[in-house]
């Protein structure tokens, strides 16, 4: 399974199979030029946080977010301050997603 990488609540409806899923949720929660104040490390879990007040079908779009199987690996684990380990890291988490013949979809901060 993908290392270095934390439990957090999931992204609304993502399913807890690794295996079956097609598309990979990944928080990279890291505070790198933020200027004034601190804080965008908490981005990831902000926006998860907000998925569960989504509806999960889009008039719009005419899709319900049931038909995708994804599955939300978490947090990866960034040490504050260290910026190359960090971006070594989520390039390494985003490998491993891609070589399971998977899509990564990287939640920022």
């Amino acid at each position: 399974m993908i290392e270095y990488m934390e439990n957090c609540d999931g992204f609304i409806g993502s399913t807890t199979n690794y295996e079956q899923s097609t598309i990979v949720i990944a928080g990279a929660p890291m505070d790198l030029t933020v200027s004034y104040r601190p804080g965008t490390r908490r981005g990831p879990q902000s926006i998860r946080q907000a998925s569960h007040g989504l509806e999960e079908y889009s008039v719009d779009l005419d899709r319900d977010l049931a038909s995708y199987n994804y599955y939300d690996a978490g947090d990866v684990l960034l040490p504050f301050g260290a910026v190359q380990e960090n971006l070594c890291r989520i390039s390494a988490v985003t490998a491993e997603i891609l070589e399971g013949d998977k899509t990564p979809f990287v939640l920022g901060g």
